[in-house]
C-alpha cells in the first residue's frame, strides 16, 4: 500500500512539474523537498533531477529551490555536495548542457557546492562528457578544456576515465554502423579524431571500456541487454592481441542469450574459454604414469 501510493504521488507530481503554470513552481519544489525526506536511494535520484531543473529557472523559484535542496542535505544527515556525489551520472548533463546559452543553472550548482564553475566543470567531467560528446555540444566540451588548462579539445576526451566513458555511451547507440557513427560523433568535435579509427582508440582503455559497457548491460532492460553486450562481442579491440578475460566474456554472452540452452552452447564453443582451460591444464607431464586409483593429498606415487 505505501509503495502504491509513493508511485501515485511521484506520477502525480511528475505531471504537476511539467505544466507551464509558475504559480505552481513553489508548491512543486517543496513538495519534491518533502518526497526527498522519506525516499529511498534510486528515488531520490529523481527527486534531485527534479530540483536542479529549478535552479535554471528565473531568481525567485531557484532561490526556492536553492534553499530546499540545502535544507534535503540537512535533513538526510549530510551536505550538498555528498548529497549530488552518487548521481552525478544522471545530473551532470543537466548541470552542464546549457552553460553557454543559459549558465545560471551551472552557477548556481557551482553557489551550492561551494566551488567554483571551472571547479564544478572538473568535478563531474567523466559523467558529463559522454552526452556533450553525443549531443555535439562543442562549447561546452571547450570550456571542459579550459577548465583543464589545456587549449585542444581533444585532450579531455582521450583522458582515460573520459574516454571509457566515451566510448561506452557512444557504443549503446542504435545505428547501423556503429565505427562510422562513433568517429562521426567524435571528428564532430575535434579534427583530431579524423586520422584516428576506433580500434585504435578502443586499443587505449580496453580494460575500463569493457567495464562500462559491462554495467550498462548491468543496468538495461532485456532489450538493451542484447544490444550492448552485442556491440561488445563485436568490438575488434577484443582479438587475439587483446582478449577479453574469459569470465567477462562469459558474461556478455548469458546476457546475450535469453535462452539458458543457447547461452550453454555458445559458453562451450567460445575460443577465449578453451584456450583458458588449456592453459589452465598445460602440458601432459610424461615422467609420472597414470594413478589406478585416487592418491591421498600429500602422498602421491613418484615412481618413475
Amino acid at each position: 500500500m505505501v509503495a502504491r501510493n509513493r508511485k501515485n504521488a511521484f506520477g502525480f507530481l511528475k505531471t504537476l512539474s511539467e505544466q507551464p503554470a509558475p504559480a505552481l513552481g513553489e508548491s512543486c519544489i517543496l513538495a519534491w523537498a518533502q518526497l526527498g525526506r522519506v525516499v529511498n536511494h534510486d528515488e531520490l535520484n529523481l527527486v534531485l533531477i527534479k530540483l536542479l531543473e529549478y535552479l535554471g529557472r528565473n531568481e525567485l523559484i531557484s532561490a526556492i529551490a536553492f534553499t530546499e535542496l540545502v535544507r534535503l542535505a540537512a535533513a538526510r544527515k549530510t551536505d550538498p555536495r555528498r548529497l549530488l556525489e552518487p548521481f552525478w551520472k544522471s545530473l551532470a548533463y543537466l548541470a552542464t548542457k546549457d552553460l553557454v546559452s543559459h549558465p545560471r543553472m551551472s552557477e548556481v550548482i557551482a553557489n551550492l557546492l561551494q566551488i567554483s564553475v571551472h571547479q564544478l566543470l572538473l568535478l563531474i567531467q567523466s559523467h558529463a562528457l559522454p552526452w556533450l560528446v553525443l549531443e555535439g555540444k562543442t562549447e561546452v566540451i571547450q570550456m571542459i578544456a579550459e577548465a583543464r588548462q589545456e587549449t585542444d579539445t581533444w585532450r579531455s576526451i582521450v583522458d582515460a576515465p573520459n574516454l571509457s566513458a566515451i566510448l561506452a555511451v557512444l557504443l549503446m547507440q542504435q545505428t547501423d554502423d556503429m565505427e562510422a557513427y562513433v568517429m562521426s560523433r567524435l571528428s564532430a568535435i575535434s579534427p583530431h579524431f579524423d586520422s584516428l579509427t576506433l580500434t585504435e582508440l578502443l586499443k587505449l582503455e580496453p580494460a575500463l571500456t569493457a567495464m562500462e559497457l559491462l554495467k550498462a548491460a548491468g543496468e538495461a532492460d532485456e532489450t538493451r541487454k542484447a544490444c550492448v553486450s552485442c556491440r561488445l562481442l563485436s568490438c575488434r579491440i577484443f582479438s587475439w592481441r587483446c582478449p577479453m578475460s574469459v569470465g567477462s566474456r562469459l558474461i556478455l554472452i548469458r546476457l546475450h542469450c535469453s535462452d539458458p540452452q543457447r547461452a550453454h552452447h555458445h559458453e562451450r564453443q567460445d575460443p577465449w574459454r578453451r584456450q583458458g582451460k588449456a592453459q589452465k591444464k598445460g602440458p601432459p607431464n610424461r615422467s609420472l604414469p597414470p594413478a589406478s586409483h585416487p592418491q591421498p593429498h600429500g602422498k602421491a606415487d613418484r615412481t618413475v
